[in-house]
């Protein structure tokens, strides 16, 4: 499988929807990419994937240090609590 098609699959696994805010994306659109948690673009492991639209992105890159289990200045949504990413209050 290339990339291009392990992309889709993963979007159509959320059903186009980004996995923090909910943001819809569309085949074929790029409003939607999907990011490495532990940022090894070679761990393809379900639980190291998140889809996400590019403004969470972007946010996300600037708060999230790979292996860090508490986020700064960001409430954890509930599919970081459930892949045990971070502690719940």
């Amino acid at each position: 499988m290339n990339r291009g098609q392990w992309r889709f699959e993963q979007k159509e696994r959320v059903h186009w929807h980004c996995e923090l805010c909910g943001a819809d994306g569309l085949p074929g659109d790029s409003r939607l990419v999907v990011h490495h948690i532990d940022g090894n673009k070679e761990n393809l492991d379900q639980s190291n994937m998140i889809v996400l639209c590019r403004r969470c992105h972007y946010h996300f890159r600037r708060l999230y240090i790979p292996g860090q289990k508490v986020l700064p200045r960001f409430s954890p949504p509930p599919w970081m609590i459930e892949r045990g990413l971070v502690q719940s209050d």
